[in-house]
């Protein structure tokens, strides 16, 4: 007769051979891909057979800029696509997906469930659940890259995701380091980073910059920020910083919005800059237009008590349309920006005036960090990233599921 471990590895090997023989279903759920942008990598995995991909993300999220309702896919993706309905979206550690939704659809004979979002939140403790009630493999992904104790009850909603979970993905060097010290088991994680999509970010010809610069009303180089502002980000010491070359030719364009845009707005009327300074927000699909009018990028990101910058994806978008760019030494910034671009201490204020002053005035320099940029972009394409994504998905599939 034979024994048990040995019908449960026969089990196993049928079961793998019957996910093979035919298109691997995934499931791909959190509130991220409610940015069609966002869904890039999976976009591009579903032009291969071998996949077949269904993205979900809630119908309606407050979101850190401003509010988003889930944007469509495009004509040509082979995604299927389900919005869901989201409750306290406003509130990232509680915020929950709708039950009866999330339930059914999760049931829906996945071979893997694959959610973005944080392993200590209630969303993936709640994605994780009804994976395993699914009988799915299950993986996770994590940009935290502090090394954080939660209580209850988020220690327990991590607890318990990782128990259900086959593997998991960390956003960056610094993340994966963290979770090992977390006790995260290192052989069934991977760093995956972001994805820059070459299609929608590439350097903008003469005639499309002036056509920005002439709507935007400014004449002249300029410097540009994207993200949220806040403190954190490191406003108030660029700010500082762009005061000490103020006699020097520049304007400053921010993409974005914020809890510190008051003090901006402040600084702009004290020091007369109406005429240098644009603050716009606007959608992820017309960032790209925007990133391109500019003559260089700072990520003057500050590490804090609690926080340090854990990708700056803004980084390899600048580098795909052929921007030059600034980053502090915060987090994984060096490590993305590599030797591609200038990395400034964070705090450094003279050191940052000095930094972009040396791009204003040397076109020489701007040429060859715009050539390296595009080449550092190669690095993080949707492309690249698309086929460690396809290498882990298949590796996924033979891993046993949990009991």
């Amino acid at each position: 007769m034979a024994s048990k471990a040995r019908l449960q590895r026969l089990a196993l090997q049928n079961s793998i051979s019957s996910i093979m023989s035919r298109a691997l279903r995934i499931l791909a759920i959190g509130h991220p891909y409610i940015v069609a942008m966002n869904r890039s990598i999976l976009r591009a995995l579903a032009e291969n057979p071998v996949f077949d991909i269904t993205v979900a993300a809630p119908s309606y999220h407050h979101g850190d800029l401003r509010p988003l309702h889930i944007e469509p896919e495009p004509a040509f993706s082979k995604i299927r696509q389900v919005g869901i309905k989201a409750h306290l979206t406003r509130f990232p550690h509680i915020f929950s997906y709708d039950k009866a939704q999330l339930k059914s659809l999760a049931s829906g004979g996945f071979d893997l469930v694959q959610a973005w979002e944080e392993p200590f939140v209630y969303a993936g403790y709640q994605v994780a659940t009804y994976a395993s009630e699914a009988r799915a493999r299950f993986c996770f992904r994590t940009d935290q890259n502090y090394l954080k104790h939660y209580p209850p009850p988020f220690s327990f909603f991590e607890r318990k995701v990782l128990q259900r979970s086959q593997g998991w993905i960390a956003g960056g060097n610094l993340v994966y380091e963290a979770m090992l010290r977390r006790n995260y088991p290192s052989h069934s994680g991977r760093i995956m980073d972001a994805a820059v999509d070459l299609d929608a970010f590439h350097p903008a010809s003469l005639a499309e910059r002036s056509e920005v610069l002439t709507e935007l009303g400014l004449s002249g180089p300029v410097i540009g920020f994207v993200g949220r502002l806040t403190k954190a980000k490191g406003l108030p010491m660029l700010i500082e910083a762009l005061d000490r070359i103020a006699h020097k030719e520049w304007n400053l364009l921010i993409v974005g919005s914020g809890p510190y845009k008051s003090a901006i707005d402040e600084w702009i009327s004290l020091r007369g800059l109406a005429n240098r300074v644009r603050i716009m927000l606007v959608s992820h699909q017309q960032v790209p237009r925007y990133l391109r009018a500019m003559n260089m990028l700072v990520v003057p990101s500050q590490t804090t008590k609690n926080w340090r910058e854990q990708f700056g994806r803004v980084i390899i978008e600048a580098f795909a349309s052929g921007v030059p760019v600034i980053g502090s030494d915060s987090g994984e910034i060096p490590r993305v920006i590599a030797h591609a671009g200038k990395i400034v201490p964070e705090s450094d204020v003279a050191a940052w005036s000095s930094a972009v002053t040396q791009l204003l005035d040397g076109d020489s320099l701007s040429a060859r960090l715009s050539s390296l940029g595009l080449r550092r972009a190669q690095d993080f394409s949707v492309a690249t990233l698309s086929e460690q994504y396809r290498s882990y998905y298949a590796w996924l599939a033979d891993q046993p599921l949990n009991n």
